[in-house]
C-alpha cells in the first residue's frame, strides 16, 4: 500500500551526551528515525528505533568518529491501521528505507540494495532543537520532498 510519511526532524546535537539526553526524554513507544552526519554535511547513517529512550548507548554505526552532528525525527502521521506482517510499522520502515535508498548513507549496509516494496512519499521537516517549533535548514541536500515510485522505480525530489 501506499505511504505518505512527514517526519519531524530535531537538531543539531553536536555530541553523544546531548543526543542520548534528548531521546531518554522521549516516551516509550515513541518510533524515531534518527540520522548521524560526517563532515561537509554527509549522511553517513539512518536508523530507525521504537525505543529511543535506551537504543543509543551502545550504537557502533551511530558513534562512528566520522559522525559529528545527529538528529532525531519524530513520524509525525499515522500508519495504516491493521495487523503488521513486520517488526516496524509500515509507514516508519517505509520512510527509512526510501531515506536510506535514495542518500545511501556509508554506514548502511542493510537496507542499501533492497528494493523499495511500494510507492511513498517523505517529506522532511527541521526545526530547532532550543523550542522545537523554530524551522532550520541545516542540511541543504538533504531532500525535504522524496518521492519514490515503484512502478518506474524512480526517486523524485
Amino acid at each position: 500500500m501506499p505511504e505518505a510519511i512527514i517526519v519531524d526532524w530535531y537538531g543539531p546535537y553536536l555530541t553523544k551526551e546531548e543526543f542520548i539526553a534528548e531521546a531518554r526524554g522521549w516516551g516509550w513507544g515513541t518510533c524515531a528515525l534518527y540520522i548521524g552526519v560526517g563532515s561537509h554535511n554527509r549522511i553517513n547513517y539512518i536508523g530507525l528505533t521504537e525505543t529511543p529512550r535506551t537504543r543509543f548507548y551502545n550504537h557502533h554505526k551511530l558513534w562512528n568518529q566520522e559522525n559529528v552532528r545527529f538528529f532525531l525525527g519524530e513520524i509525525t502521521t499515522r500508519g495504516a491501521s491493521g495487523r503488521r506482517t513486520k517488526k516496524h510499522r509500515t509507514d516508519h520502515a517505509a520512510a527509512e528505507h526510501a531515506l536510506i535508498a535514495y542518500l545511501q548513507p556509508t554506514l548502511n549496509d542493510r537496507l542499501v540494495r533492497r528494493d523499495l516494496d511500494d510507492c511513498c512519499v517523505v517529506f522532511s521537516r527541521f526545526f530547532s532543537k532550543k523550542d522545537y517549533e523554530t524551522p532550520i535548514d541545516v542540511l541543504p541536500k538533504f531532500p525535504r520532498l522524496l518521492a519514490y515510485d515503484s512502478y518506474r522505480e524512480k526517486f523524485f525530489c
